[in-house]
């Protein structure tokens, strides 16, 4: 009955004093641990910090914790941790905050290890397409083609805790725990936000211009722009304005200013102010040339190119019609009666996930496959559809391949897949398409929490590792073994022709620590 009561106390490092320390210890060890359960992850950390003494319940109480989310550690430590405590609050944090640990471009991959540090791996050049020069962040490299094949650590963010990425074709982000920003990569133009020339930067430069002293929450990395929301709910939005369509002539939007210009520096989009909005952006995500927008009120925004149906604003009853462009923000008004929790953005197609666990999906479906909705010839959904074949899962989170796929991952940590499947990129241990959401079995009880996808690979974390699949090519995905185009572990010849078991997911080794 006591613990709760303790619990209010609200023990934390400003507040902590002999009397209270004191207190604490003279409990019964049981007593000391349950009240511990109540107190958050950063007081905990601060009550570690202050009083040694208390360590044994601490740690006790974090383990109690971590068991209910099927977390276990037995010993001995591993090597280069100073304590249980600290491994301990650092796992904690890690699954109750919104830090995104991989990310995943056309041509490479993100990570961010157990000690907050930033490793990359990939290509930077490949024949017959024109190289990205900076994609790695790893600086000049004298041979652009071979390019990094394990995941390995970006020296130029040495020493800077990272909290999130995200990659794109030609962009690369990483987000520190003090909220600032870092860019790299092939631009443009100038879309790092470093200002300066329109040069590739080779190396992670901070983002400065309207993100100077601003905090930052996450970042989102389009085809050849940016999204960054900040703390305080504030949206900004920076890289290229425009772009040529395939249909024909040029399109934009995607940046939310009402115009089609490129903004070489983050510009604050003041249709989604707080001021102006009443509410707070809490997650936005960008596609190929469209953008969308979640607030803390469950309202989902989209702006940008509309001609594939990917803003989910349906056939111009009140706007601009089918196949035009969006050029602020508007609402997604079939989601009106629903609350909006999260959302992905495809090139040509985009899913949200509602309050209850729903989804729904709008835009372009390929060969009928991309939306889940369909199973014929390639069709546009111009308003979001409920998926009905997930309407018995609970799902937490999707996430959108860049080109016609589609991930969607439960409260219980499974993975659903569907659409084109180029490179076995769904997981599924073959190269045929899903039409439907279907179970990936190579990652059942890996409790996974986060996915990232490209249009040829992607990777998942889980409680106990991360697994990767699709295309191994160039290092692409970091593990070495898969020449040429074949897909993670699987020769080129076997491809399309039987025993595509390894074709599956595929965990990383353990020592390289990214979960």
């Amino acid at each position: 009955e006591q613990a709760p009561v303790m619990a209010r106390m609200r023990i934390c490092g400003r507040a902590v004093e002999g009397a209270r320390t004191g207190l604490l210890l003279a409990l019964p060890e049981e007593l000391t641990v349950a009240a511990l359960c109540h107190l958050t992850t950063r007081d905990l950390a601060a009550l570690a910090t202050a009083s040694r003494s208390l360590h044994v319940a601490i740690e006790a109480a974090l383990r109690l914790r971590l068991a209910s989310a099927q977390l276990f550690f037995a010993p001995p430590l591993p090597p280069g941790e100073s304590s249980w405590v600290s491994l301990l609050l650092r796992t904690e944090r890690r699954h109750t905050s919104d830090r995104v640990s991989v990310a995943t471009g056309a041509w490479h991959s993100l990570f961010v290890d157990w000690d907050d540090q930033l490793l990359s791996c990939g290509v930077e050049a490949v024949p017959g397409l024109e190289p990205r020069p900076g994609l790695l962040g790893h600086g000049a490299m004298e041979r652009p083609g071979r390019g990094v094949v394990v995941p390995t650590p970006i020296a130029a963010l040495h020493g800077i805790r990272i909290r999130s990425v995200a990659a794109s074709t030609h962009l690369s982000l990483a987000l520190s725990w003090s909220g600032s920003v870092y860019t790299w990569g092939r631009f443009a133009p100038r879309q790092s936000g470093a200002g300066g020339e329109p040069a590739p930067r080779l190396t992670p430069e901070l983002v400065v211009g309207a993100l100077q002293g601003v905090r930052v929450r996450g970042v989102a990395a389009g085809h050849a722009h940016a999204l960054a929301w900040s703390e305080e709910g504030s949206l900004y939005s920076w890289g290229r304005g425009w772009n040529e369509h395939t249909a024909g002539g040029t399109t934009g939007g995607m940046l939310g200013h009402g115009d089609m210009c490129d903004a070489p520096e983050p510009k604050q989009v003041e249709a989604l102010a707080p001021e102006r909005t009443g509410t707070r952006v809490i997650h936005a995500a960008a596609g190929e040339l469209h953008s969308l927008a979640v607030t803390a009120g469950g309202e989902l925004f989209s702006f940008g190119d509309h001609v594939f149906g990917q803003c989910g604003l349906g056939p111009g009853v009140t706007g601009p019609a089918l196949g035009q462009r969006y050029l602020l923000p508007t609402r997604v008004r079939a989601l009106a009666q629903e609350r909006v929790l999260t959302a992905g953005a495809g090139d040509r197609h985009s899913l949200c996930v509602t309050e209850g666990g729903a989804v729904h999906c709008w835009g372009t479906a390929w060969s009928g496959s991309t939306l889940g909705l369909v199973a014929n010839s390639n069709v546009i959904v111009p308003e979001p559809r409920r998926l009905k074949a997930l309407a018995g899962v609970n799902v937490a989170s999707v996430s959108a391949g860049s080109w016609a796929q589609s991930f969607a991952i439960s409260t219980d940590g499974q993975v659903y897949s569907w659409g084109l499947n180029n490179y076995a990129a769904l997981g599924h241990g073959d190269d045929d398409q899903r039409c439907l959401p279907t179970l990936v079995e190579g990652l059942k009880g890996a409790r996974v929490r986060h996915l990232a996808a490209s249009l040829s690979h992607a990777i998942a974390v889980g409680s106990d590792g991360a697994w990767c699949w699709g295309r191994g090519a160039h290092g692409m995905v970091g593990i070495e073994g898969s020449p040429g185009d074949a897909c993670v572990g699987l020769p080129r010849e076997a491809f399309g022709g039987g025993g595509m078991e390894q074709a599956r997911p595929r965990k990383y080794p353990q020592q390289l620590h990214l979960f």
